[in-house]
């Protein structure tokens, strides 16, 4: 009978981690495998057809450069983007008023934008004969400040229609979105957050004071993070989900529960980082899995009233069910992100 009972409470935690585990990284299910090239197809392409193609390609690759200042409303200027805008910041505050029943302080929806702080541009950089009035303008933070309580992500950047809390996404990718020299702050839930997005970059970028995770790429690839600064988030600082062949150097991670996050995600390049003053510096995929089923234990411990022995055996169960865990992880990855 005592048998018995074990193996039903065995099998029952079990099934609870298992849950568990798939509720923590459901972001998995809706990750989308690359699109993988019809060769044949190309193969079959007139020359002619390629001219074509490369006109049309070189017109669409006009790039128009907006400056702002604060006080001008970077979300207008991105809701009236076309395709390769580029978004240059004077240093400064900005609050999105236009967004304050919006979810986001700013949201990106348009390929190929790119906003860009002017302190950190290479035209502001290359004249060496800037007077000290400019030079300290050029040293001066340029942020994004939450305006309103219903603005809870930062920066947020994804196909139209795919909010941040969305289950799936069934349009193409938002491609190519770059975020530079630019400061987000005081956000309740994420810093910066890509969704479904092929090509991102993020350099020089602080995160300070975005309570759940500072930088969170999620369901996306082809990204590199670099030379960014996150700190004061409730969860980690920097949160790779469901994404692929994400580089992420030269980062400073710090006062957060969880310095840097990795979850379910693959061929990720991770180099040069400094993480100290967390509670947790680095965690891979399961922690909080494992801290789950050390509560389960404990509870179980409790219940036990006569030997060593029955320490043992959960201690052996719970081993079991972590690797049990990592192995259904491991499934689902490579089935969902091909």
């Amino acid at each position: 009978m005592i048998f018995r009972c074990r193996f039903v409470c065995s099998v029952l935690i079990l099934v609870v981690a298992l849950v568990n585990s798939f509720l923590v990284d459901h972001s998995v299910v809706d990750a989308k495998p690359a699109t993988k090239s019809n060769k044949k197809g190309t193969k079959k392409k007139s020359k002619s057809k390629q001219v074509k193609k490369s006109k049309k390609s070189s017109k669409s690759s006009k790039v128009t450069t907006i400056v702002l200042s604060p006080g001008d409303s970077i979300q207008t200027v991105l809701d009236n983007a076309v395709e390769n805008t580029i978004i240059k910041l004077r240093p400064g505050d900005y609050f999105e008023e236009s967004n304050i029943d919006s979810l986001y302080g700013l949201r990106i929806t348009q390929n190929n934008i790119q906003i860009v702080a002017t302190s950190f541009s290479s035209s502001s950089s290359s004249s060496s004969s800037s007077s000290s009035d400019e030079e300290e303008e050029k040293s001066a933070p340029t942020r994004i400040i939450k305006f309103g309580d219903s603005q809870v992500v930062g920066v947020y950047a994804a196909p139209v229609d795919c909010d941040s809390s969305s289950e799936e996404c069934n349009l193409p990718d938002l491609l190519n979105f770059v975020l530079e020299g630019i400061d987000v702050v005081g956000f309740s839930l994420y810093g910066i957050q890509t969704r479904y997005t092929t090509g991102f970059s993020f350099k020089n970028c602080k995160s300070v004071n975005n309570l759940q995770n500072g930088i969170f790429p999620t369901l996306s690839q082809n990204g590199i993070i670099d030379g960014c600064t996150s700190s004061g988030s409730l969860d980690s600082g920097l949160n790779v989900a469901g994404s692929r062949n994400v580089t992420v150097i030269n980062n400073e991670l710090y006062d957060s529960i969880t310095g840097l996050q990795v979850t379910v995600s693959k061929d990720l390049y991770l180099a040069n980082n400094k993480i100290h003053d967390n509670v947790v510096g680095i965690a891979i995929g399961y922690l909080k899995t494992i801290i789950f089923l050390i509560i389960i234990v404990s509870i179980m411990l409790l219940q036990q009233k006569d030997s060593l022995v029955h320490f043992y055996q959960v201690v052996l169960v719970s081993l079991w069910l972590v690797f049990a865990v990592k192995l259904f992880k491991t499934i689902l990855l490579r089935v969902m992100m091909g």
